[in-house]
């Protein structure tokens, strides 16, 4: 009887050892799907063209404001 018992604990263990490394690999394929179409995603947009802001010259004690908006936010130039 304890001979039965132990092999049907064994059976049960590599049963249950089984399916967590079933789901595990199955956790790790649906991640890496996810993230390969991520960086295909952002492979396939369109990149944004950086801005440069250039300085003007201003005589000492000018006050000038500037006030532009970007596409990405509105900036003042004080």
């Amino acid at each position: 009887m304890h001979g039965l018992l132990s092999l049907l604990f064994a059976a049960g263990s590599v049963v249950v050892l089984g399916f967590l490394g079933f789901v595990t690999l199955s956790f790790g394929l649906v991640l890496a799907a996810i993230l390969s179409l991520t960086m295909a995603a952002r492979a396939m947009m369109p990149q944004q063209k950086p801005v440069h802001a250039k300085a003007e010259m201003r005589r000492p004690g000018e006050q000038v404001t500037r006030i532009w908006n970007d596409g990405r936010g509105t900036i003042i130039d004080m």
